[in-house]
This record gives structure tokens, sequence and C-alpha cells, in this order.
């Protein structure tokens, strides 16, 4: 061990010594320009700018609020909007307009809830009004959504037609919990008002953009009685048609599809086959296969099971698409 510890004492040496040398036998090459920072402005430190520390614990998150609802008051308040949603409003509101409600974290929540059930028995003008305070003292979460939504119906119900106009108009801007909802009320309100055509024009927005929705087919029979023809919109109809098709409504997709009648070959070769996949999917598989027969496509290229000749199609459109996409650019 001290032999060769000696040893390696000796090489490291040796290499040592002759180091200067190998330099010397190396090429030279001028030196790199020293980068010198001293001279360099540095940045001040600055304090993070964090924002302020609520006082209150209830704006911190995950933090109870100090004011604990008593359990028997708590109680009575859930049970009042267990009432609401049974529409007992009568027994329902002296729970939920309780005095000492108003001390508590749930007071906002108990003051929409009172403001609903009084629009609900027809007491229009004292719901309105309540919403309206309601609106004006900013609650937070979605609750100041829903005390605007009220205070529209509230008008509707008085047939203030344009101020509840204005009310979803501004409910529309804002991302609404239930846009399709919104847009219903303002199309309600801006025919109810006299404004007919910006009327069908959201009452399109509505049909078109929430294929989906429940009241799209309501939308349509406004639509009509408004005096507009049948939609004739075929790209948006088609879009339409295609998001009832990828929501597998089969039977509204085939409909929809059906009362096209588009120009291009592309259109028509989609429409084609989403007739046929509608069919499939159904359960009328004869019915698929003679469609795709009627609208070009020979016995060869229909083959069973069917499955495989709608994904074989499918995808023989898509690659054809992005050829295409592609050949543009």
């Amino acid at each position: 061990m001290v032999r060769q510890a000696l040893r390696v004492g000796m090489v490291t040496v040796a290499v040592a010594a002759a180091w200067p040398a190998a330099l010397a036998w190396a090429p030279t090459a001028s030196p790199a320009p020293a980068v010198v920072l001293a001279d360099a402005p540095r940045p001040e430190p600055r304090a993070t700018a964090h924002p302020a520390v609520p006082r209150d614990l209830a704006s911190l998150w995950l933090v109870p609020d100090g004011r604990p609802v008593p359990p028997l008051l708590l109680k009575n308040f859930t049970r009042g909007i267990e009432l609401v949603e049974a529409e007992s409003f009568d027994d329902a509101r002296p729970l939920l307009a309780a005095p000492a409600l108003a001390k508590t974290p749930v007071a906002d929540y108990a003051r929409y809830y009172t403001a609903l059930i009084d629009l609900r028995r027809g007491e229009a003008a004292r719901a309105r009004e309540a919403f309206h305070a309601l609106v004006a003292a900013r609650p937070a979460g979605v609750l100041g959504e829903w005390a605007l939504v009220g205070e529209a119906m509230a008008a509707e119900q008085v047939s203030d037609f344009p101020a509840a106009a204005v009310l979803y108009e501004a409910l529309s801007k804002d991302k609404p919990e239930e846009p399709d909802t919104v847009l219903l009320g303002l199309a309600r309100s801006l025919a109810a008002s006299g404004n007919k055509d910006r009327a069908l024009q959201v009452y399109r927005d509505l049909y078109y953009g929430y294929p989906l929705s429940d009241v799209a087919a309501e939308a349509r029979t406004q639509m009509l009685a408004l005096g507009a023809a049948a939609p004739t919109d075929e790209t948006r109809e088609l879009a339409r048609a295609e998001q009832l098709f990828t929501a597998r409504r089969y039977a509204d997709a085939q409909a929809a599809f059906e009362s096209l009648s588009p120009r291009s070959g592309d259109d028509r070769e989609l429409v084609a086959l989403r007739i046929a996949e509608c069919h499939h999917f159904l359960g009328r598989h004869r019915q698929a296969v003679a469609a795709l027969l009627a609208r070009g496509w020979n016995a060869s290229q229909v083959r069973l099971p069917l499955d495989d000749t709608l994904k074989e199609l499918s995808l023989r459109r898509r690659r054809a698409q992005i050829a295409a996409r592609h050949a543009l650019e």
C-alpha cells in the first residue's frame, strides 16, 4: 500500500513537472476577452408584490367562517331550500326569511331564496327589488349571477321588457352558468319589446350554437313564429348536425343531415356517410347499406360487417381532406 501510494505520488509529481513543457508545444491562441461585470449596473432587489392578507378568516382559502350558523338555524335554512325545490313556498318562506339568518354567512343565500319564493308566487315587484338589492351588494361566487337572472325574470313578469333585455344582455357577455337559458331570455325580451330583428338573431345563435340544449327546439319554433324562413345557412346547419352526431344523438342528427342539400362534393359525401352511420348506429343496417348505394358508393365498396366499411370510408375521407389542405398550403 505504501509503495503504491509512493508510486502514485511520483507519477503525480512527474506530470506536474512535464505539464508546462507540454503546454509549450500546444498551439497558441489569443486569449478570449474577459467579461468584466464589475461596473455593470445591477438591479436593486425588490420585495415580491404579494396580495394583502385578508384580515377576516372567512376570506382565506379553506378557512371556515368565524361565525358558524347555529345548528337549529342551519337545519331550518336547509329545510327551507328543500321546500323551495318542492314548491312548498308558503312553508319555506318563514324559514328563509328568519331575521336571525341576517347575521350568518348564509345571509345572502337566504335573501336570494326569499326573493325567488316571491318571484314564483307572482309577487314580481317585491322580488325584483330584493334581487336588485342583492346584485348591488356584489355577493361572491355564482350568487351574483343567480340574483341578476332573478332580477331579469322579475322585470319580465312586470312587463318591463327593455330592462329585462339589458340585464340578459349583460349576463350573456359574462360567461353565465347556463348560457342557453340566458340567450332564450334575451331573445324573448327583445321580441316582447319590439326588437324582432335582434331577437331573431339571438334565436339563431341559440339554435345553431347550442344544438344539444333543451331549448334549441323552442328557439327554432320562435324563429318561425317571427316570420323567419326555414333555416337555410348550410354551413351552420352542417356544423349543428355534426354536433348532434358527435353527441350520439343519432335520430336528431339523421333528421338534420337529411334536411341538407350541400353543394360541394366533400359536403355531399360527408352527409351521405353520416346518414348511413346514423342508420347503422340506430340498428337499421339495411337502410344504412341502401343509403350508401343511393349516394354513389358501389357494391364493391360496401362490405359486411358494415362497421369496417364505414370506418374505411370515414378514414379515406379524412385522408382526402388532409391532402387537400396540404395542397392549398
